[in-house]
């Protein structure tokens, strides 16, 4: 089934629907009804069947049709007519498909062995993952050399100067089968990356021990020996390295040379729309043509640009109406789909296997994993059940922890918040109203007696008396006092000395409460305010805990929106390269992996000067192709659907796709799409990152 891409690239290729209704049947002809059914069961199959099976089944269908009534029943030729276009299409859309999937295939190898040789742990550990099926490669080339040289397969054939006896390295730039066996780029490398890497065949001669003392011998002798070791270190390191960087490049120059085609066979599209749209057909059978150089590797740039019928007005095409040209038209059809482009496979397929361009099988790469992980978790799950009575303890005490946190620090703090705004500041908190007010009284009461028994107050004075008590004014008292401590033990013994006395000291404790009693009426006025202040660092707690966990669930702090931090980085990735593309002169096909590979941090104005609205060379606008159909995937993929979002970037990548934009407008396009898309797709922070 064709992609998302193909689908809204040829979407406007459709059959409009005033071609594509056939006209009503005229019942006076019904000779040919049965031919008819035929042609119309064919034309509904491909408007619903979108495959190279029913290309070909459609096809060789129509050529076992009769051709009796064509030419006489305009029914019939409308129905012949709109199956012939509509092959036409499915060809192109299929050839189309093909070599973008091809390209896109290419450029995700490409991809992962670029990241297998970005560090040197990555290469040490993709050394250490095939080194398998290389120790396996090296056996079979020495069963195969032994079994050449009529040798028996024994201990003492596996010795070094039986090994260079048969397997000799012709010279410097060739390794020895032996070497090829383990690294087999060897056998495709340019002589330069050959004789680098002959370079660490080499081993220091062992130092001489004549006119020389037992020290000289004995340190020449460990940097002798530390030399081997480094080279016998760092050789297989370095060819791993020449390796990735052989199959990128290689990987790499696949890429480009399916975007070309990719490029010319997409660019034909404007020229098929206009056929499809006009009443003559004679060209449907120049861009069939285009397609089979295409597929048989004949292109020529110039050829992808098919003139348009204004553009030579003098020169018509050649008719295609007659029986004889529809067929000829479909046997090219039927032939492409049965044997061009599965050949073509079959050849790209062997393309990527004869030099192992691909990466490794799955298990050649999970087998380190594989011998690891089972005993490691073998060891924690026994360590696990020989303290199953310690993780069980730990497990009550964090599970009794957690729930008295919540208990205790959310639970009912929020509890008494809710009583506290129901019910207000009704209850005290340092003291009751009730003891302040019995304690005044006590100290009224003490006072007025004093003052009917030694001062003879009348009832008159006594109310008064009473209110100052209730002011807080204790004078009499205090003149008594100052009168019985000038005679303090005649006072003690007769006096009234105890009796003031112990009035202070009531009246001590009356401004106690009333002191008291102010707290507490400040504290119930900022009640609410010290709960929520008890409660703030819970629920930060909370806070944070939860945060934390939604970042592990959803990638962090909201990175897993729009398929996460990597598909965003794809997407800039592709939005970047769009851009350099589109500012950068029209290379030709050679060029164009120097250009945009091996001098990655070149800026293109230093590489030449663009040419404003240059038209785009089909390298070029494959890869732009590659590059724009990773949007279209995101965008269909991670992006929020019937959003606007969506609607607004996938609309974006349509005018990225449209072929009839020049380089300017669609750098317009891109400049808006970083405008509109890339602060909230969070690009910016891809960039810096």
């Amino acid at each position: 089934m064709p992609s998302s891409f193909i689908e809204a690239y040829t979407k406007p290729l459709a059959i409009s629907p005033d071609i594509s209704t056939p006209p009503t049947p005229n019942p006076a002809v019904n000779t040919n009804s049965e031919q008819k059914q035929k042609l119309q069961s064919l034309f509904a199959t491909l408007q619903n069947q979108k495959s190279r099976e029913t290309l070909q089944h459609v096809s060789n269908a129509f050529l076992q049709i009769p051709t009796q009534g064509f030419g006489t029943d305009s029914e019939e030729t409308l129905l012949r007519s709109l199956i012939v276009r509509q092959l036409v299409v499915d060809l192109y859309a299929d050839t189309l498909q093909l070599y973008l999937a091809e390209a896109v295939d290419a450029e995700k190898e490409a991809e992962w062995w670029a990241t297998v040789g970005r560090t040197r742990w990555n290469r040490v550990y993709y050394f250490i993952q095939t080194a398998p099926p290389r120790f396996l490669s090296l056996l079979g080339t020495i069963h195969r050399g032994l079994q050449a040289h009529d040798l028996p397969l024994q201990l003492s054939s596996f010795s070094p100067s039986n090994l260079y006896r048969l397997f000799p390295s012709r010279d410097s730039f060739h390794p020895s089968d032996l070497v090829t066996s383990l690294f087999p780029h060897l056998r495709h490398q340019k002589p330069s990356y050959q004789l680098n890497a002959a370079s660490f065949l080499f081993i220091p001669q062992p130092p001489s021990r004549h006119n020389s003392t037992i020290v000289r011998r004995l340190s020449s002798f460990i940097i002798f020996s530390l030399q081997q070791l480094s080279s016998f270190v760092a050789w297989p390191l370095e060819l791993t390295r020449h390796e990735i960087h052989f199959k990128r490049k290689e990987l790499e120059r696949i890429r480009d040379a399916r975007a070309e085609d990719l490029g010319t066979i997409a660019q034909l599209r404007t020229n098929l729309e206009h056929t499809l749209q006009g009443k003559s057909e004679g060209r449907l059978s120049m861009v069939v043509d285009q397609l089979n150089r295409v597929i048989a590797g004949e292109q020529d740039s110039g050829d992808a640009y098919l003139p348009s019928p204004s553009d030579t007005p003098g020169i018509q095409p050649p008719p295609t109406s007659s029986m004889e040209d529809h067929g000829s038209l479909v046997h090219k059809i039927a032939a492409l789909s049965a044997r061009g482009l599965p050949l073509h496979i079959q050849l790209h397929e062997t393309d990527m296997s004869a030099q192992h361009l691909r990466r490794p099988r799955r298990l050649t790469l999970i087998w380190p994993k594989l011998l690891v992980i089972p005993p490691v978790s073998l060891y924690m799950i026994y360590a696990l059940y020989s303290a199953r009575t310690s993780v069980w303890e730990f497990m009550q005490d964090a599970k009794e922890t957690a729930s008295g946190f919540l208990r205790g620090w959310i639970v009912e703090p929020v509890k008494d918040i809710l009583k506290t705004v129901r019910a207000g500041s009704a209850q005290s908190i340092v003291i009751q109203e009730e003891a302040v007010r019995a304690d005044i009284e006590s100290l009224e009461r003490m006072v007025l007696a004093l003052a009917q028994d030694h001062l003879k107050y009348t009832p008159e004075q006594l109310n008064n008396l009473s209110h100052q008590i209730h002011a807080g004014d204790l004078t009499p008292v205090l003149k008594l006092y100052e009168d019985d401590i000038k005679q303090p033990l005649k006072s003690t013994l007769t006096g009234t000395l105890l009796r003031t006395l112990f009035i202070q000291v009531q009246k001590a404790k009356v401004d106690i409460d009333q002191a008291l009693s102010g707290i507490d009426k400040l504290l119930k006025s900022q009640e609410l305010t010290f709960a929520f202040v008890g409660l703030a660092p819970a629920l930060g707690i909370v806070y944070l805990g939860g945060s934390y966990f939604n970042s592990v669930w959803r990638g962090g702090r909201g990175r897993g929106r729009y398929g996460g931090k990597r598909r965003r980085s794809e997407a800039w990735s592709a939005m970047r390269r769009i851009e350099r593309l589109l500012s950068s002169p029209s290379p030709s096909s050679t060029s164009m992996s120097t250009q945009f590979h091996q001098l990655p941090h070149t800026p293109v104005s230093a590489i030449a000067p663009p040419i404003p609205d240059a038209p785009i060379a089909p390298v070029t606008a494959g890869l732009l192709l590659l590059s724009v159909t990773r949007l279209r995937h995101f965008g269909d993929m991670y992006l929020p659907t019937n959003s606007k979002l969506r609607s607004g970037f996938l609309e974006d990548v349509e005018d990225l796709e449209n072929p009839t934009l020049t380089r300017t407008e669609k750098l317009k396009v891109v400049e808006r799409m970083w405008r509109c898309w890339g602060s909230v797709l969070g690009w910016a922070e891809l960039g810096h990152a």
